[in-house]
């Protein structure tokens, strides 16, 4: 996607067939002007200062602009609780072998049964975000098969045969 690219843009009509060709609904007009494919130019100018009024946008539909546009293109936020699990799940592994380690060679360091619990507690929550990740993932992939977006878009077809032409050959035949 290119940089600072808004909404308002001039499209050529090709472009604009392939766009409405996407049977989206929740649509990130920005995002999808890009992922069609067709080249694109930009035309650099400097924003004057608003004249009258103020912006409509706050930060909070900022926020949810950069929501749409992230889990409309985006595994990142997915792929990022799935490292975080799988931290969380290492960390506490390394936390019960170093009690096990401290409880042998200094146990009067070692108060009984906190950092048990701790540990635990910590094991099962990096399980349940590991597991939470993998569900994640696969609602993933059902949200991009119910999108139905085409897996690509083909500009132009040559000598290919015309569908009335075959259908009548079929009927001779």
């Amino acid at each position: 996607m290119p940089l600072d690219a808004g909404d308002f843009s001039l499209i050529d009509r090709r472009a604009v067939d392939a766009l409405n060709s996407l049977p989206e609904n929740n649509r990130f007009l920005r995002g999808l002007r890009a992922w069609i494919g067709f080249k694109q130019t930009g035309v650099p100018y400097v924003r004057p200062e608003r004249m009258f009024g103020q912006t409509t946008n706050s930060l909070l539909k900022n926020l949810g602009w950069a929501r749409k546009a992230i889990f409309s293109f985006s595994y990142a936020p997915l792929d990022f609780i799935t490292l975080l699990a799988i931290v969380t799940v290492f960390l506490s592994l390394c936390a019960v072998v170093w009690q096990i380690v401290l409880r042998i060679v200094a146990p009067e360091l070692v108060p009984p049964g906190f950092s048990t619990l701790i540990v635990l507690i910590l094991f099962i929550g990096g399980i349940q975000l590991l597991c939470l990740s993998i569900i994640g993932s696969y609602l993933a992939h059902i949200y991009d098969e119910v999108k139905k977006r085409p897996p690509y878009l083909v500009e132009s077809m040559l000598n290919f045969p015309d569908q009335k032409s075959k259908t009548s050959e079929d009927d001779c035949g």
